[in-house]
């Protein structure tokens, strides 16, 4: 009697019913549905671009999530997630995914982007901002494109969501600028960067709320200032700056003001991610564990020091300069990480000692 066998429909009640009663929760292919998370997905808009890269989205995090379920191997994906409420769920739904997650304050965020963007290391493939409007905080309209210029200048494409910025709380922030894109705008100028801005979103736009348009700021080239300390390495008492170019090799130099002399970094490695700069994004516990592990397979090596060791995917890889390339080494760097090590293992030998005792 085909009428005694039970459908998909049943089998899957069951299932659920089953679970519940023994385990005290849903099938796991069922939890892990981050349904209860807002943000937009913009994978869609993303993918085509990502087929190799490091991506950074500061946001919401969902984008990042549905990116890392595509499993691209020779993507490194980094979240910063402001504000955090919804980081617990995230991190609970990216189980069995490779997402390194973070969050910061919005001061602290501020100063760690003055600082990534002196960092002649630092050139990501993607940034998604996917919540725009938490970046605002208390900054002046043109404090506040100075930010954006900073973010724009450190990565080969940076997306913009439109999201929020329509919301009644701040829609007269936003009206400082005629849109979205002339705010962008505003930003390469006070950056002194070369932009290519449009629209991103893939289905027409007069199809789209406001809430989902994205825009695509793609960097052709940008002049960042680095600290004296780094300058003096090579030339002493001339200012420098690092120069990037987007040709095919998308090329990075070290110049120095008011002088012909120029010297080339390694090609931009945009598929991973330098360790240090995850460091500096204030890395969650579990993210701390992953790269913790990370360190510890690497093969030792007396030369090794933060500047050599980039995030590719889940591994860590050791990036020894080759004879025709260029190195620089940061004041403290090792001692930093060496810290950084101390404080999470000893967080790790506290919560075991107190679920043993």
């Amino acid at each position: 009697d085909q009428s005694s066998i039970p459908d998909n429909e049943d089998i899957q009640l069951m299932n659920r019913l089953w679970s519940a009663l023994t385990q005290g929760n849903l099938p796991k292919e069922e939890r892990f549905k981050p349904r209860s998370i807002p943000g937009y997905n913009y994978v869609d808009e993303l993918k085509e671009n990502l087929n190799s890269g490091s991506f950074l989205e500061i946001g919401t995090g969902v984008t990042s999530y549905h990116l890392s379920t595509l499993n691209i191997a020779t993507t490194t994906i980094a979240s910063l997630v402001i504000p955090d409420y919804y980081l617990p769920l995230l991190s609970k739904y990216s189980e069995g995914h490779v997402i390194y997650y973070h969050t910061l304050q919005i001061d602290d965020l501020m100063e760690a982007v003055d600082y990534l963007n002196q960092d002649y290391q630092v050139m990501f493939g993607t940034i998604l901002l996917s919540n725009l409007t938490t970046l605002v905080a208390d900054s002046l309209p043109h404090e506040f494109e100075e930010f954006l210029a900073k973010i724009i200048s450190m990565s080969k494409e940076t997306l913009v969501s439109h999201a929020h910025t329509k919301d009644p709380s701040m829609e007269v922030y936003f009206n400082n600028w005629e849109s979205i894109n002339e705010l962008l705008r505003r930003a390469c100028d006070i950056g002194g960067l070369e932009c290519k801005i449009a629209l991103a979103s893939k289905t027409p736009v007069w199809t789209l709320q406001d809430d989902t348009l994205l825009s695509r700021v793609m960097l052709k080239s940008a002049e960042r200032p680095l600290p004296s300390e780094l300058c003096n390495q090579i030339e002493t008492g001339k200012e420098c700056s690092l120069v990037y170019l987007r040709n095919s090799v998308d090329e990075l130099t070290i110049q120095y003001k008011d002088d012909d002399d120029s010297f080339t970094l390694p090609p931009v490695r945009t598929n991973s991610i330098p360790l240090k700069t995850l460091l500096r994004l204030g890395p969650t516990q579990s993210t701390k564990e992953h790269l913790i592990h990370q360190l510890l397979l690497l093969p030792h090596s007396s030369e090794t020091s933060s500047q050599m060791l980039h995030i590719l995917g889940h591994r860590m890889k050791l990036d020894l300069p080759k004879d025709d390339e260029l190195y620089l080494d940061q004041d403290g760097e090792l001692e930093i990480l060496r810290r950084w090590i101390g404080i999470v293992l000893q967080v790790r030998i506290s919560s075991f000692t107190l679920c043993t005792d």
